[in-house]
């Protein structure tokens, strides 16, 4: 059983959120339950699944082959063995790995020619055809936080999700707007709020397209186009216009709109002619903002790579699921929490079937879904890993982890199978 030693720890940064607040202390009570020095529920409830995991774990096998228990050496040679079979490998999990985990797995990618990616949602994907067709215009959070006089959450509700958002980035609420469709409560007195109809999104911005320009529109047209009138849109174009440092937070109201995000991508280009305006997103659990970027870095694309005819391809409308729906893998590696494939029966039976290499924390305490399995426990990235993490912004961080241990992390497995690969002799 490996020694693990848990005290205070300052300044950790927290996957709970694409915020990564790197303030925190982390703890463990007397009950063996994280705590944290700051009052956020995604970040408390990220710190304590990770503890759990971490502490569920402890008794597994460090690697099993078929479910029987075996050494990481001999799993990691098992591994290297049937890699060398492969000719359609396929990666899945990035997001729960870290920068340097993410480019490792990139690098035994385009040595197997095998294909590798985030599961890639229709907002994901609506968000990267509008940022290829028009451009991105951002900033950091700090800038943000000490410069900009507006900013918008549109469609986004940041005291369910990120409940230190309006705190660390927005702080005065007399210059936060906040636009959506009436479901979301806050108590902010001093905040202006506009409500819009989700399916009359594109429409809203487009008007305000034309307000900032000043167009000149018809009321009864504008009103029957957008379900708002032209009074309550010229009082929104009139803050936007007249701020010098704006910025606009996209939510899941308008994720969800390919249509909207694309007019808003228009919207905020057109903007920065005579102020600065910017869009970012809210951001996500874990490390997808990482992942995005070192897949950028090194093939291209924030989504899906191909590597099978030599170089890497990013192909649009393409999804990682999708290879495995229509059986075009022979060997599946994937990382982090074992997937349950509930919502698609017909996963489970193709992922069985194909031999398998699963890492992660838990990777050996969940049962087997196939005779042909390699698992590997490894470290958890935040919990008892380091590594580097990408903030929505773009900003990379280093995680701080609150709990030793002596597992493997992901990055170094990885490296161990390329090395064997490469005949330079499979070992951590």
């Amino acid at each position: 059983m490996m020694s693990t030693e848990i005290e205070t720890y300052h300044n950790v940064p927290c996957l709970g959120c694409g915020c990564l607040c790197d303030d925190l202390a982390v703890w463990v009570d007397e009950s063996g339950e994280a705590q944290t020095s700051v009052d956020c529920a995604p970040g408390l409830a990220w710190f304590r699944d990770g503890l759990s995991r971490f502490q569920k774990s402890e008794t597994a096998p460090d690697a099993t082959i078929d479910g029987v228990s075996v050494s990481i050496a001999n799993a990691i040679q098992a591994s290297v063995e049937r890699l060398r079979q492969s000719r359609a490998a396929l990666f899945l999990g990035l997001s729960t790995l870290s920068v340097e985990a993410v480019s490792a797995a990139v690098g035994l990618a385009d040595r197997l020619g095998g294909a590798i990616g985030l599961a890639a949602s229709a907002a994901s994907a609506a968000k990267l055809r509008a940022i290829q067709r028009f451009g991105s215009i951002s900033a950091t959070l700090g800038e943000i936080r000490d410069r900009a006089d507006l900013i918008i959450y549109w469609g986004a509700d940041p005291e369910s999700t990120h409940p230190r958002h309006v705190e660390r980035f927005a702080r005065d609420p007399r210059r936060i707007i906040r636009v959506n469709d009436g479901s979301i409560v806050h108590d902010g007195k001093e905040e202006t709020t506009f409500q819009v109809r989700p399916d009359r999104q594109a429409e809203v911005i487009l008007c305000l397209r034309a307000l900032t320009k000043g167009v000149t529109l018809s009321s009864e047209r504008v009103e029957q186009a957008t379900g708002c009138s032209l009074a309550e849109l010229s009082k929104l174009a009139n803050r936007i216009t007249s701020c010098s440092h704006g910025v606009v937070f996209l939510g899941p109201m308008l994720e969800t709109d390919p249509a909207a995000i694309e007019e808003m991508t228009r919207l905020v280009i057109e903007l920065n002619h005579g102020r600065r305006f910017v869009c970012l997103g809210m951001g996500h659990a874990e490390n997808q903002a990482g992942a995005e970027a070192a897949l950028t870095w090194l093939g291209g694309a924030p989504m899906f790579l191909d590597y099978g005819i030599g170089h890497p391809r990013f192909l649009p409308g393409e999804a990682t699921l999708d290879r495995i729906r229509r059986n075009e893998f022979d060997f599946l590696v994937h990382f982090g929490e074992t997937q349950t494939w509930s919502d698609d029966s017909s996963l489970e039976g193709q992922i069985a079937s194909h031999p398998s290499l699963w890492i992660g924390p838990k990777a050996t305490l969940d049962e087997p879904r196939s005779n042909q399995r390699i698992s590997i426990k490894s470290a958890s990235l935040g919990v008892d890993e380091g590594g580097t993490v990408g903030r929505v912004d773009g900003v990379m961080l280093a995680t701080r982890p609150f709990v030793r241990s002596e597992r493997p992390n992901v990055q170094s497995i990885l490296k161990a199978i390329q090395a064997g690969l490469e005949g330079e002799g499979a070992s951590l």
